[in-house]
């Protein structure tokens, strides 16, 4: 078996952002979503923009990492109990 030239990634990290296929304007558009702030991923996931167990758990991932990078400390006691 040879791997595909045309893999699809519905969640990808780039510049510091995650960009989403829209999934709710599939099949008739095929567009991005870019993601900076973890309530904006929240939202994407509700939505629907990002669909499939995998794809939401990457997206999930993400969404926690956004939102760490969002506590500005640098105290670990104070980070863990954000």
């Amino acid at each position: 078996m040879t791997p595909s030239t045309n893999q699809v990634y519905p969640v990808i990290w780039h510049n510091n952002s995650v960009s989403l296929i829209d999934q709710t304007r599939l099949p008739n558009e095929y567009t991005f979503v870019e993601i900076h702030r973890s309530e904006d991923m929240a939202q994407a996931i509700k939505t629907m923009i990002v669909r499939g167990a995998p794809a939401i758990g990457v997206a999930a991932a993400y969404e926690m990492y956004l939102g760490a990078r969002e506590i500005e400390t640098s105290d670990r006691r104070e980070f863990c109990n954000t």
